[in-house]
């Protein structure tokens, strides 16, 4: 359930309703719940779909290890919406199914790392993200 309104397309401003139906376009019609909360800084839509689109298409980083870092971020951080949503597109990067299912489940940073159903860059990449998440700065070690 969202706690803040989901403006509708007639409810976004007239002159901004071509990124309105960008975003649909992009993001898929109905839009995340996520970026139709944030049509309610109606200026902000067209920047946010640019940031956010080049951090999917323009990234040095296989996709594969974008989004095994955003599913351990999300679970590191508790938010279940935002793991949830990024499983499937994990999957579709080529994360396989019992990787993620090994994230979902693990009870620590370390035993997950020493699973081995992640290679080495995998490894890092999860513990970057863990890391990152809780703490907030990183290491050298783990950099």
């Amino acid at each position: 359930m969202a706690r803040v309104p989901l403006p509708t397309r007639e409810e976004f401003p007239e002159e901004l309703r071509h990124v309105y139906d960008r975003m649909l376009k992009e993001r898929g019609n109905p839009a995340p719940h996520v970026f139709l909360a944030l049509c309610n800084i109606p200026a902000l839509l067209q920047p946010l779909l640019d940031f956010t689109g080049a951090m999917r298409h323009g990234a040095a980083m296989d996709a594969r290890y974008r989004e095994m870092g955003v599913v351990m971020t999300a679970l590191t951080a508790r938010s279940t919406y935002e793991f949830n949503k990024h499983w499937n597109h994990a999957l579709k990067a080529g994360a396989r199914r019992e990787q993620l299912e090994a994230i979902e489940a693990s009870t620590s940073v370390e035993a997950l790392l020493a699973s081995p159903l992640f290679d080495a860059k995998e490894r890092a990449v999860l513990a970057y993200a863990a890391e990152a998440t809780a703490q907030i700065e990183v290491a050298d070690a783990t950099w």
